[in-house]
């Protein structure tokens, strides 16, 4: 999973151990639906990507780049399905 928020570095920054959750913050005026946007182009051909957007238009345009999209709710909802019992 990885998470993308917008960020003030001078650089993309990401922090992550192998397996866990890769957090990643766009550098000084950059947006985060950018960093987005890259790694949607790059990867949604090889992976199954599943992008949680409120934005509509990123929707948009991360569905045309291959990737499925859901709501932030409808993110919440598949976490909770995975959630064990």
């Amino acid at each position: 999973m990885v998470v993308v928020f917008d960020g003030r570095g001078s650089s993309v920054s990401h922090e992550a151990e192998p397996g866990e959750i890769q957090v990643f913050y766009s550098r000084a005026r950059q947006t985060a639906d950018s960093i987005i946007e890259r790694l949607t182009s790059k990867y949604a051909g090889r992976f199954r990507l599943i992008v949680a957007t409120g934005d509509y238009l990123e929707q948009e345009t991360t569905s045309a780049s291959g990737a499925e999209t859901v709501s932030p709710e409808g993110l919440r909802d598949l976490l909770r399905e995975a959630r064990p019992r």
